[in-house]
């Protein structure tokens, strides 16, 4: 509140008594804007500042401009780093490996109010200039703004982030002495209390903790809120989809970063959303590595890129390369179930006609809305997966009625035996319509206990290994279901199984690869124990319905042995039927029957009793 001449007047010949009112009255009126969040008590943010974050850094923190900028070392005009040589580009312009000057471009884009994604490669600075430089950045040039950093820890950001921060902090008091910093929070303003309107503070991200900061943001909405996510691919995904959530302002910027793990990590998912810029940090393209001096004191250096390299054998495709050197994430996970180049492989396969040779067959993952998540339905002629569509119905009765034409086609029917249906909450709607319509298919539920069979394919096969990579015994192999937590993830792990012997084909098809190959796997107590589809919902931010209806497809489809290639009176003759199961799993059947048969007798013998004793009453 500005003072005039005549006020000052005023007040110089006012008495003890009206002093006193006059203190009083703007004493309550201080104390009303810091109840609304806009008194600043003469703080002054540098807004001059808001389009400019790199220069506010290197002008307010001293921070030498080409650790940021790395286009303005000179060995960048006239490269003769390795990648260049090996390029033929050596003596000319850098030729960048990740996207140019990368920390100025994820700093740029957020003042302008974007989203970013940085996948980065280990120990390029991104801690440093993005996350502590960003964070005092943001709260100097937007008065009232709220920072917020994000990890799997908040150790993890004490001793990196706001160490950096607290390194930082007499520079950046000399701008703004009332600002005070605690661990793991930074106020402007004294006397905030916890209304925090002008501040940054550190959250950690573990277990449950998405829970904590959604009551705490309850409600919460800022005009100028920046998160920065550290180490986004071990946050949550239930944490991102909060924030997301909360960042509704034009100035509410998300950036993630960090290194990544796999193309179906929450970094990479979060930087595939059409409203976040991805940008790559590449080691090949760090200061030191590039001028072969040390630019940027104890970071990357040629030395670290050449032992990395030397640790995979030399192998520049190699997951732990591309992701700690180059910031590339890997096709998979390390725990993935499926891989990948297995997809590939089978596509490879798909005009194969051995693998066309046998029944058709059709695995059916049902949805009961037409809006929301889709229903699909693979389709199979013998080993060979021909294609998978995904569709909207009106409800999981209709999708039985169109599996119905399907299978009562004419020209080519489908034996039911080659049905199978995710029989688990709306897919026993579907079951249930095709019984009505007469027909019995076979349906699956993933729920329940592992079902035992025997790997027909793998019958009297010399050569093959199994998953643990011994060689199988000849002879019929029978499929341990006391290995598997339910049902579902013995179905997975067969196909798993099927992709990694080269025994089926696939359509080529990436959205089909990318949800196959997004499928997580663990061994708790020894069983092995598929993901579930609600976490995978989660990563892909779709339902994987066409993983599950090519799995569904493959557990159900006919199953020829694989036969020896020299002729042996010992083995049991097997033309008489190759497509079908036998053995273990017609007894299984028959004793399953025999359990359905006694417990309706026995319900029927109950409600008996229970008949005669209400007419004796």
């Amino acid at each position: 509140m500005k003072i005039d001449a005549k006020t000052l007047a005023s007040l110089a010949k006012a008495g003890p008594a009206e002093l006193e009112r006059i203190r009083i009255q703007a004493q309550a009126a201080i104390l009303d804007q810091q109840r609304r969040g806009v008194w600043t008590g003469g703080v002054v943010a540098h807004s001059a500042y808001a389009q400019k974050p790199v220069e506010w850094i290197v002008e307010h923190l001293g921070i030498a401009e080409n650790t940021i900028r790395w286009s303005l070392n000179p060995e960048y005009a006239e490269c003769y780093c390795p990648r260049c040589e090996e390029h033929g580009n050596a003596g000319k312009p850098h030729l960048w490996d990740g996207d140019v000057d990368p920390l100025a471009k994820a700093l740029e884009c957020v003042s302008r109010g974007e989203s970013v994604a940085v996948s980065s490669a280990t120990s390029t600075g991104k801690t440093f200039v993005i996350g502590a430089c960003g964070t005092l950045y943001f709260l100097a040039t937007h008065e009232r703004s709220v920072v917020f950093n994000i990890a799997p820890k908040q150790d993890l950001l004490l001793k990196n982030m706001w160490k950096e921060i607290g390194r930082m902090w007499p520079r950046f008091k000399a701008h703004f002495p009332k600002a005070q910093i605690l661990s793991g929070n930074l106020r402007m303003l004294e006397g905030e209390g916890e209304s925090e309107i002008w501040a940054a503070t550190a959250f950690g991200a573990g277990v449950g903790a998405d829970e904590e900061l959604a009551q705490r943001l309850k409600g919460f909405h800022q005009p100028f809120m920046w998160w920065i996510v550290e180490e986004m691919p071990g946050v949550n995904q239930a944490m991102v989809e909060t924030i997301v959530k909360t960042s509704t302002a034009d100035m509410n910027p998300i950036l993630g970063m960090g290194n990544p793990e796999h193309q179906h990590d929450p970094l990479a998912a979060f930087g595939k959303r059409d409203w976040v810029t991805a940008i790559r940090i590449s080691a090949l393209d760090f200061p030191n590595v590039v001028a072969n001096r040390e630019i940027v004191p104890g970071a990357r250096s040629r030395w670290s890129v050449i032992r990395d390299l030397s640790d995979v054998d030399g192998l520049e495709d190699h997951p732990h390369y591309l992701a700690q050197v180059r910031g590339i994430a890997p096709a998979q996970s390390r725990r993935a179930l499926i891989r990948w180049e297995w997809c590939e492989r089978a596509a490879e396969r798909h005009s194969d006609p051995d693998l066309r040779d046998g029944p058709l067959a059709l695995g059916i993952d049902p949805a009961d809305k037409p809006t929301g998540d889709k229903s699909a339905i693979s389709r199979w002629q013998g080993a060979c997966c021909t294609e998978v569509v995904s569709f909207s119905a009106d409800d999981a009765s209709e999708v039985g009625r169109i599996v119905y034409q399907e299978v009562m086609d004419e020209e080519n029917p489908i034996d039911p035996r080659h049905v199978g249906i995710d029989a688990v909450g709306v897919g026993a709607s579907t079951v249930n319509e095709l019984k009505r319509l007469g027909i019995k298919v076979r349906y699956i539920s993933g729920g329940m206990r592992a079902a035992p069979g025997i790997d027909v394919e793998g019958q009297w096969s010399e050569t093959e290994e199994d998953f643990e990579g011994r060689t199988r015994p000849s002879g019929p192999v029978v499929v341990e279901s006391e290995r598997y937590a339910n049902e579902r993830s013995r179905v997975f792990w067969r196909l798993r199984e099927d992709l990694r012997l080269n025994r089926i084909a696939l359509p080529n098809d990436p959205r089909l690869f990318e949800e196959l190959t997004s499928i997580e796997y663990e061994e708790p107590n020894g069983k092995i124990t598929v993901e579930k589809k609600e976490s995978i919902r989660a990563k892909l931010r779709r339902s994987p319905d066409k993983a599950d209806a090519v799995a569904y497809g493959n557990a159900v489809r006919s199953r020829r042995p694989t036969l020896p290639r020299r002729s042996d009176s010992r083995l049991p003759d097997r033309r008489r039927d190759g497509n079908t199961e036998h053995g273990l799993e017609m007894l299984l059947t028959k004793h399953a029957k025999h359990q359905m048969k006694e417990r309706k007798r026995m319900e029927r013998a109950l409600k008996r009793r229970a008949k005669s004793r209400g007419r004796r009453g």
